[in-house]
């Protein structure tokens, strides 16, 4: 028998609790990456398998299915029949939470976050202020006899519906400390599910430079074709035409008419140079020190971060280096003491330039792993300054920020 096919967006919670179920359960897969901003799920062969064009969709020997709960009942009846509820009641309970999730929980996260993708530069408060009802319902009534999971007893397909959608939630700053019994039960779920880091929170990795370039295309205001790169499943970045651009193989890459360029500081100043030159310093010291400020950046706060960081995606290390640690808190005080003179608002001077966006999204990311800037009073002002001032802050920076903090907080010993 050939490996069930799942077609799978990383960024769809419904399509990661397929995948999800599937590691868990250990089953022959074959994943097929959907690129949905090329429109993949338009093509006719997609079409054919699945006509509302949606992810997650699965292949079973020319059974095609799509819609995640239906699919995830189908594999656990047909792969794993074992954990099926064994009465009606237990059935219909099981039933009645996979319903209430897609009415529920759901239908929220749609409601808060596809605004985003309209140009809306906020989370609805009101939506959010109706998903966290619906939170206080799931933790008064799912959870009857202490209960450990959504359903009953026992790990059900309910759970992983769940446990994707609210990761999600979670990594864009929604807080789970009012509700202890959903919070237990979202930790019992990352012990519990096969490879849950990996196939739960994919694309981590791919925030941080792709982040600093989409702030400053928004705060100027250009005109962009995105094209995500599959940096893990089909290693895009090394293909033929991709090397040709960026014999580097590094993203972010831009093309501008044949104009190709790559590490992000030097695109964040081309941009400002060739689409807001009013936006430009004047004079050649003005230009200088936001030069030094990039280097220094890439240098002493990048540097020092992939040091810091690195040891922990190799699993060679599971806490942060003591001695890159007093590194970057020196680095801070320094920027603190002498960046900001006669009270200038702005990392390079007296008006937003290409080095706030390098800056402001690795230092979001130390915060995100629990630095404090409580010393640096400059710095944190700065901070404060550009997640009200930067459009689309928290869209382009703030979740990216926090989804890489909890990955790399995942991997460290908590002592």
């Amino acid at each position: 028998m050939a490996p069930i096919v799942i077609y799978h967006s990383p960024y769809s919670p419904f399509s990661r609790s397929v995948l999800l179920f599937a590691h868990h359960l250990e089953l022959e897969i074959e994943v097929k990456i959907v690129d949905l901003l090329e429109g993949d799920q338009m093509k006719p062969e997609y079409l054919k398998m699945n006509p509302q064009h949606t992810v997650p969709t699965i292949d079973d020997n020319g059974f095609f299915l799509w819609e995640s709960r239906a699919i995830l009942c189908y594999l656990m009846n047909t792969k794993a029949p074992h954990i099926i509820p064994a009465s009606p009641k237990s059935r219909a309970i099981l039933n009645q939470r996979l319903y209430s999730e897609m009415g529920g929980i759901a239908k929220q996260y749609a409601a808060i976050y596809n605004p985003l993708f309209n140009d809306s530069n906020r989370m609805d408060q009101v939506e959010i202020k109706k998903l966290y009802e619906i939170f206080s319902l799931v933790e008064e009534n799912y959870f009857p006899n202490n209960n450990k999971w959504i359903a009953g007893e026992d790990v059900t397909v309910a759970d992983f519906a769940y446990v994707t959608t609210i990761t999600g939630l979670v990594a864009t700053g929604i807080q789970l400390d009012k509700f202890p019994r959903i919070q237990s039960w979202y930790e019992r779920c990352k012990e519990r599910f096969t490879n849950f880091q990996e196939v739960n929170e994919v694309g981590a990795e791919m925030f941080g430079d792709w982040v600093k370039l989409m702030l400053c295309i928004r705060y100027l205001n250009i005109e962009v074709d995105v094209r995500v790169m599959d940096l893990q499943g089909k290693k895009e970045h090394l293909e033929p035409d991709f090397i040709k651009m960026n014999p580097q193989h590094t993203v972010p890459t831009i093309d501008d008419n044949g104009f190709y360029l790559w590490e992000s500081r030097a695109i964040l100043s081309y941009l400002f140079e060739a689409k807001a030159p009013h936006l430009v310093l004047a004079s050649p010291k003005e230009r200088a020190i936001v030069n030094q400020r990039l280097h220094n950046e890439m240098g002493n706060i990048t540097g020092k971060f992939g040091e810091m960081i690195t040891p922990i995606f190799q699993g060679t290390e599971t806490k942060f280096n003591e001695k890159v640690l007093k590194e970057i808190h020196e680095t801070l005080f320094i920027i603190d003491e002498n960046y900001f003179p006669h009270g200038n608002e702005w990392i390079a001077g007296e008006t937003i330039t290409a080095a706030d966006f390098a800056y402001i999204t690795m230092l979001s990311t130390f915060l995100e792993l629990g630095f404090s800037l409580d010393k640096y009073p400059r710095i944190k002002a700065w901070v404060e300054r550009c997640k009200k001032t930067l459009p689309d802050y928290e869209e382009a920076n703030g979740k990216g920020a926090r989804m890489l903090g909890q990955y790399v907080l995942s991997k460290i010993t908590k002592e």
